[in-house]
């Protein structure tokens, strides 16, 4: 498996209810003091069934926030896997072979209901520094803006953040991301568009190139002096997380078809986890509720569907359509042919290339 299970327990005693415990290893990121706010998803594939929504506030969030943050999906650029080999986009194949493998394994016990789940850390640095060509005073609400330098935080983020980490400095000062007028803000409340400094641009992080403007009662918005946001890290938030996780399979992802320069935005690990649930072991409401989407594999379907069929739904969200479930000449044909299903929650250039030589992808 990409992550082994240990050991399988069952739990005995009179209140234990038939229940089992999978002992693996732990396949969360370890941080260190870089990765501010990780975003952590459990993943089954129906982000459109109205259980699969979590608060935005909530630690692990699910599918239709995966949705949400990521309308077109995320990119695997590259893999590296435990044994330490050089990451590349070439063991991205490699990368979802294993995935196709670990969960026919789980088809042949017949098991469903598991996640994917996804640890996902932003590329941007940890620290930045405002600087500027000419001297200048700011303000925001009334309140001076200081500009000392800014740490990631661990501020939990909302969906008009859209995945991008909140900064905050010793002033209680924010730089933070508007996704709904597409604005990187310095002010000191993270929860409105600032009247502060502001930088019009759908950067990933807030380091990259781009034009800063200060806002000022008479003159409004002006780019005349010359503001500078940059990276303060003496090592990047890229070879911290490497160091910290050797033994851990991570890949290095995008947004998909968003990025207007080539710097990578996320780097991530991935693991199925919850693998408990055998199709014959399911209960009275769980079969009721299967029955209502008549046990097909559609991104509203009401869990647990079928094994099979589940695991039909689970490898679509890598762009792939099991052939070994196919009506004519349509792969996974059960999860039919509107719109909707048509999102890959994680594409690649493996993935897209297999779909134009017209493969099941």
């Amino acid at each position: 498996f990409l992550i082994p299970t240990c050991r399988t327990v069952r739990i005995s005693g009179s209140n234990s209810d038939g229940r089992h415990m999978i002992v693996m290893p732990n396949s969360l990121l370890s941080h260190g003091d870089v990765s501010g706010r990780p975003l952590q998803f459990d993943l089954k594939g129906n982000f459109d069934y109205s259980g699969r929504r979590a608060s935005f506030t909530a630690t692990i969030l699910k599918d239709a926030n995966f949705h949400m943050l990521f309308p077109q999906g995320l990119d695997i650029v590259k893999v590296k896997f435990k044994n330490g080999q050089t990451p590349g986009w070439g063991q991205v194949r490699t990368f979802i072979d294993t995935v196709r493998s670990d969960t026919w394994s789980l088809l042949q016990k017949k098991l469903m209901d598991y996640s994917f789940l996804i640890d996902l850390v932003s590329l941007c640095p940890r620290i930045i520094r405002v600087t500027s060509e000419k001297s200048f005073t700011a303000f925001d609400e009334g309140k001076r803006l200081y500009l000392d330098n800014f740490v990631k935080s661990n501020i939990r983020l909302r969906q008009v953040h859209d995945g991008r980490p909140i900064y905050k400095n010793g002033n209680d000062e924010y730089l933070y991301y508007w996704a709904e007028t597409g604005v990187w803000h310095i002010g000191i409340d993270y929860n409105r568009p600032s009247n502060g400094i502001a930088s019009s641009t759908t950067n990933a992080c807030p380091s990259y190139d781009s034009a800063w403007a200060v806002f000022h009662e008479r003159e409004g918005w002006t780019y005349g002096y010359g503001v500078k946001v940059s990276s303060g890290d003496t090592r990047s938030v890229e070879k911290v997380i490497e160091s910290l996780n050797p033994n851990k399979t991570l890949l290095w992802v995008n947004r998909h078809g968003s990025l207007a320069n080539s710097q990578l935005q996320y780097i991530m690990t991935l693991s199925i986890i919850d693998m408990f649930m055998v199709e014959g072991s399911r209960g009275f409401w769980n079969l009721v509720g299967s029955g209502l989407t008549m046990s097909t594999c559609t991104t509203n379907d009401i869990d647990p569907i079928p094994a099979h069929e589940y695991r039909v739904r689970f490898l679509r969200m890598m762009g792939w359509k099991d052939p070994g479930y196919k009506s004519g000449s349509s792969c996974g044909s059960c999860l039919g042919n509107r719109r909707r299903e048509s999102y890959t929650y994680l594409t690649s250039l493996h993935q897209r290339v297999e779909h134009l030589n017209q493969k099941c992808e």
